[in-house]
């Protein structure tokens, strides 16, 4: 087992300012040390994410991988103003950190992504033309996201004067320029009007490289019905985009919604066998 270095805090020039990323992976400084890119996802999510993504890293760098977990512009420790995220600016974001390494002689071996950040993983990997990009429960329509998030504020339970809001009227504010509070997160009119003309089916038409499409639930994996369900939506997919999608399935909570939730073991021992010479033993059902 090589030896591994400490997490790295690193500073990237981004184009919003600095990112902040945490580099893992083994201790030697050998040129071509296979690497992935971690994309998070938005708002409190990637804060009861960043658990998972810690431990992810630690236990590639044991396996002799390396990982980026990176703070795209106006999120996280990077500079940028929460208000003026984009989905643009993520993607140059992403650009610099893929520089980033190639600038430290890392292999850059793919993309991984959580919910956003999956979408954001793949669109990389896609633009990049990477081998590879791990989806974890990614996001699949972006009109959907935004009404879920949208949604999110309306359950908080937020009032007017003259009564509950309104998702028309929460639309309504963000297609007149005003960015609306989603549990303490802005999100800004830019942001919403682009990820709503997001597709994963577009994106994924266009890559052709390997796609592992991680579907995350907390039910049993015997339930056939759901089982069956998840393995529909993918070959419904294969067959509409021709893009060389691998599905596998886990049993874990949803651990990006929970404030205190359990590591995701089995997740990260898939993601770990994804990346390395088992992926191609990679199961339709996990």
């Amino acid at each position: 087992m090589p030896r591994v270095r400490p997490p790295e805090p690193v500073f990237i020039d981004g184009s919003s300012g600095r990112l902040f990323a945490v580099l893992y992976g083994p201790a030697d400084g050998r040129d071509g040390v296979p690497c992935f890119l971690y994309l998070p996802p938005y708002g409190e999510e990637m804060n009861r994410s960043r658990r998972t993504s810690s431990i992810l890293g630690q236990a590639l760098a044991r396996q002799d991988i390396a990982l980026l977990t990176l703070d795209p512009s106006g999120t996280g420790d990077s500079q940028g103003e929460s208000e003026a995220c984009s989905w643009s600016e993520w993607l140059e974001d992403a650009a610099a950190a893929l520089a980033f390494l190639e600038g430290r002689r890392y292999s850059v071996a793919g993309t991984i992504g959580l919910r956003l950040g999956g979408l954001l993983a793949l669109a990389v990997a896609e633009r990049h033309t990477l081998a590879r990009s791990i989806l974890w429960q990614p996001v699949i329509d972006g009109r959907a996201y935004v009404t879920s998030v949208l949604q999110s504020r309306l359950l908080r339970g937020l009032t007017k004067k003259n009564g509950a809001e309104t998702s028309e009227e929460l639309r309504g504010r963000l297609a007149a320029g005003e960015p609306l509070d989603i549990l303490g997160y802005p999100l800004s009119t830019r942001l919403a009007s682009e990820l709503e003309a997001l597709r994963i089916a577009d994106i994924c038409t266009g890559f052709h490289g390997r796609v592992d499409w991680v579907h995350i639930a907390a039910s049993p994996i015997p339930e056939v019905k759901e089982n069956g369900g998840h393995e529909r939506r993918l070959e419904k997919f294969r067959t509409g985009t021709g893009a060389p999608v691998h599905g596998c399935r886990v049993q874990e909570p949803p651990f990006w919604l929970l404030e205190e939730a359990p590591l995701p073991q089995t997740l990260i021992e898939l993601t770990i066998a994804l990346c390395g010479e088992e992926a191609k033993a990679c199961p339709e059902q996990a």
